[in-house]
Formats: structure tokens, C-alpha cells, sequence
């Protein structure tokens, strides 16, 4: 069996058995968290980010940071309910849309103004009363924002997640697109959630790419296509498949996020 392959099922073998294990701690989070706020975060060209603050019941210390998709915003299932779970676990999570979202305009062509977006974001976050550490999260396009942010600079994070990391162009596995090698060069936890489906992840390209990086990069596929939808007539189903990505998000935090 080829080597990458067996190195990706460990890893998920071993992540799910951590989330099964985390489940068992949520229960004790029995206060349910304040409302959400909706904030606007400043930014060094004027124009603010439309965000969500999500605070929980009983905090411990480290707040997530997510950055939507493309056209996949701050209220969409995977970044809405992420940010709910978290919380519900003890996080501060906020969720922002893209500057471009509120102009109704496109990203930059180098993604240059959502990475300056994100610093906005991470920077108010960091400001908030009791956060001592941070986790910058994305979805899609987010996360290679989030990838491209902590090949720069991650000495200030505790943790990265790529939520449906969009490796390569749809069903091309080869070559990865181009920025995305920075993973295997990373050195602090990192998480990879993809849809088993998923035509810009596939899996045997994602596993290759994982079995590069040092330290290990915790890998979780779960069902569904890059929006981890199962199909227009099977809601409930793609349901589950986000409410599975959003736990793994919340076990791996509390696991190796720097709680």
C-alpha cells in the first residue's frame, strides 16, 4: 500500500479516536454561552469588516479567528456553526467577511487585501479582555489566507486550520497550486479538514502533501464535496457532514491549539 496513503489513515484512525475521547469533555460546558455580538473591525484602509463575536459561558483563554470562503460568508453553515461550537467549548471565536463581501467586489488577485483583512481581524481579536492566545482559521479561500499568513509570520499563533483547503484545480491533482507547498514547512499544530468529494482536495494529494510536513499535520476527511454538501435533496445529510467538520475543529483546538 502506497506509504502516503497509510500515513493519511493513521492520522485519521488517531483523530478520530481524540474526538471521541473530546466528546466526552463537552458536556461539561453546561452554560450556554452569551449571544453573539456583531462588531465592526477596523482596518488600516477604512473600510470595516462586518464580523461576529461569539464569547463563551466559561473562556479559556484562546480565541479562533475565521475567515470565510470566496463567495462562502460569515454566515454560511461551516464558519456559523464552527464558531457556535467553539464557544459552546470555551473559545472566543470571530467571524468576519472579507472587506470586498461589503463593496461587492472580487479578492485581489494576490490575496495581498484579505491578508490584510485577516491582520485586522487577528489584531481587534487580540485585544479582547482575558485572550492570551490565538488560532487563525479559514474556509476555502480563507485558508489559504490563513496559510499564507502563518508561512509569514506564526510566531504569534497557536494553531492553523484550513477548513475544505482547496489544494489543486478541480480534479487536477497535479501540480498543487502554487503557495500551498508552504504547509510542509510550517512548524506549529495544523489542522486539514476536506470533504471526501472534494474536486479541489483530493485525498491521496492531500495525504502526500501531509506525510511532508514536521511536525505532523492532524488531517480529518469527512464526507461531502468542497462545501461538504451531500446533494440539493439530502439537507440533513449535509448537516451532519458540517456538524462533523466543526467538532473536529473544536476537538483538535482543545487538543492542540494551545489550551
Amino acid at each position: 500500500m502506497d506509504r502516503a496513503l497509510i500515513y493519511g489513515i493513521c492520522l485519521v484512525v488517531v483523530f478520530l479516536l481524540t474526538t471521541v475521547a473530546g466528546a466526552r469533555g463537552f458536556a461539561q460546558d453546561a452554560a450556554p454561552p452569551p449571544p453573539p455580538e456583531s462588531v465592526k473591525l477596523p482596518t488600516p484602509r477604512g473600510t470595516p469588516l462586518e464580523a461576529v463575536l461569539h464569547r463563551p459561558a466559561r473562556a479559556n483563554g484562546v480565541a479562533v479567528v475565521l475567515a470565510p470562503g470566496q463567495g462562502y460568508h460569515k454566515d454560511r453553515p461551516l464558519v456559523k456553526r464552527s464558531a457556535e461550537a467553539l464557544a459552546a467549548a470555551g473559545f472566543v471565536a470571530v467571524r468576519f467577511d472579507w472587506a470586498y463581501f461589503t463593496a461587492n467586489g472580487q479578492p485581489s488577485d494576490d490575496l495581498a487585501a484579505e491578508r490584510s483583512d485577516a491582520e485586522a481581524a487577528l489584531a481587534w481579536t487580540r485585544t479582547l479582555p482575558g485572550v492570551t492566545k490565538l488560532v487563525l482559521a479559514g474556509k476555502s479561500l480563507g485558508s489559504l489566507v490563513a496559510l499564507a499568513r502563518a508561512a509569514a509570520k506564526a510566531d504569534d499563533l497557536a494553531g492553523l486550520a484550513l477548513l475544505t483547503f482547496p489544494l489543486h484545480a478541480p480534479d487536477q491533482p497535479a501540480p498543487v497550486r502554487p503557495g500551498t507547498e508552504a504547509l510542509a514547512g510550517l512548524t506549529l499544530p495544523t489542522l486539514v479538514v476536506c470533504g471526501d468529494r472534494d474536486p479541489l482536495c483530493q485525498v491521496g494529494a492531500l495525504y502526500a502533501l501531509a506525510a511532508k510536513c514536521r511536525p505532523t499535520v492532524r488531517v480529518v476527511i469527512v464526507p461531502g464535496d468542497h462545501g461538504l454538501t451531500r446533494g440539493k435533496e439530502d439537507d440533513s445529510e449535509t448537516e451532519e457532514n458540517v456538524g462533523l467538520a466543526a467538532h473536529a475543529l473544536v476537538v483538535w483546538a482543545r487538543r492542540f491549539g494551545g489550551v
